[in-house]
């Protein structure tokens, strides 16, 4: 599967938040460990998504990486932006069998992971 275009434009716009916001946010995952749990049980039930997932790790990497080269001056380094991230973009790829799921962890898991980032949903 190739990744939506929503997907990609969520993932450049989240990297290129401000480092201070994208600091919180990493520092929040631990946190959210359950709903982490509840993802990673989806993804490793099915080769697909797995493959899937692994692509946009790929993509997410590359843009922290594009993103911390152009933002010298601060002190995230690329692997700060892509774990501040990451979590997120995968509920996103994720994001109609979560919510339409008959689990309701999975929108549970859904709508915790991707709230910090809420803004960037709904535009």
């Amino acid at each position: 599967m190739k990744l939506s275009p929503d997907l990609k434009a969520f993932v450049r716009s989240a990297v290129r938040l401000p480092e201070e916001q994208l600091k919180q946010i990493d520092r929040a995952w631990d946190q959210l460990s359950p709903h982490r749990a509840v993802l990673a049980e989806v993804i490793q039930s099915n080769d697909n998504i797995r493959q899937d997932v692994s692509a946009l790790r790929d993509y997410t990497l590359a843009e922290a990486r594009r993103v911390a080269a152009e933002r010298l001056g601060e002190r995230l380094i690329p692997e700060d932006l892509f774990e501040a991230v990451f979590p997120a973009a995968r509920a996103v790829l994720l994001r109609k069998g979560l919510e339409n799921s008959s689990d309701p962890r999975r929108a549970q898991a859904f709508a915790a992971l991707t709230a910090p980032f809420a803004d960037l949903l709904h535009q």
